[in-house]
């Protein structure tokens, strides 16, 4: 499938420093994160305001990455799986509500979106498809509800050995969200963070309807789809799908979603090539302020192009 990245609209955005109306001025400052660029467009009043909000946005993505990642073993989530089997293990609030809200929506998706399906995912890393031996063994790992919360310590426990957090199907949509609170505190209103596929934004620029984005098209589209957003989030679908209830990948599907938050929109753009069109097409409507396209490229090559109800709303049309 045709990789597909969101890119921003130049006639949107004005040169760096120039003058917006109300004395505001745009400014963008880029971050690399996780091997991929990180984007953070805003307008302030002046520099220094924008420095300080900026800084603000990467430091909470810094702290959250630190929180996160298993590449780091001093990171909750590494902590948390190292402890898989054993005990429960006290993480800090905002992971404890990424896992939570994660096992809501695989309660939702009855399974469809598991945020323990890290061993499946990792039987597909060299591109080489899994024997049905390997998914057996893999699936004795999985189970989102299996994952015992307790709110009053905010601890997690796996209860079995072996089992894993593995937030990347939603990870990058919540830090996005949390970076984008920062600047808000630094008075920051008119603001878009961009983490790969992954887009939220504040109040839309000085004198525009929206923030303006180009989703690349899917395989077979004739072309781009432009949105113009604000106080919202867009996200679209990755590259490696796979179903956790089958150890399959997807493939021939794209979704593109935008949510209230980019947490929401990025699960959504995640289990919805796992649910189908239907069931995806249901899961969005009953989702508040949710809309979403979905490019699904059949196996005679001929491409089918499926929106929910609010699609265009949503998307400024």
């Amino acid at each position: 499938m045709r990789e597909s990245l969101l890119a921003l609209v130049g006639v949107v955005l004005l040169a760096q420093g120039s003058v917006a109306a109300d004395n505001l001025q745009y400014f963008e400052m880029t971050e690399d994160h996780w091997g991929e660029p990180i984007v953070v467009s805003l307008y302030a009043p002046d520099k220094k305001t924008a420095e300080v909000a900026t800084r603000a946005a990467f430091e909470r993505i810094r702290a959250l990455a630190g929180r996160y990642s298993e590449r780091v073993p001093e990171s909750d989530v590494s902590k948390l799986n190292k402890a898989a089997g054993d005990k429960p293990v006290t993480v800090d609030e905002s992971v404890y509500q990424a896992i939570d809200h994660g096992q809501k929506m695989g309660r939702r998706t009855n399974g469809a979106f598991d945020i323990t399906g890290g061993p499946l995912v990792a039987l597909w890393a060299d591109d080489k498809e899994p024997t049905e031996k390997e998914v057996a063994e893999a699936k004795k790992q999985i189970g989102h509800d299996k994952i015992v919360l307790d709110p009053q310590a905010t601890s997690v426990h796996l209860p079995a050995k072996g089992m894993r957090v593995d937030l990347n199907g939603m990870i990058k949509g919540h830090i996005a969200d949390e970076a984008l609170r920062a600047m808000q505190t630094h008075g920051i209103r008119q603001a878009s963070l961009q983490i790969g596929r992954d887009v939220v934004v504040g109040e839309a620029p000085p004198g525009a309807d929206g923030w303006v984005f180009t989703i690349e098209p899917a395989a077979g589209e004739a072309a781009p789809t432009e949105v113009a957003i604000k106080n919202t989030a867009l996200a679209t679908s990755g590259d490696l799908i796979i179903d956790p209830r089958t150890g399959k990948q997807i493939e021939g599907v794209q979704v593109s979603v935008i949510a209230k938050h980019a947490m929401t929109a990025d699960a959504l753009a995640t289990v919805i090539p796992v649910l189908g069109p239907r069931k995806g097409l249901d899961l969005v409507e009953s989702t508040p302020f949710a809309a979403a396209k979905i490019t699904v490229e059949e196996p005679d090559g001929k491409v089918q192009v499926i929106t929910s109800r609010r699609w265009k709303e949503a998307k400024g049309e």
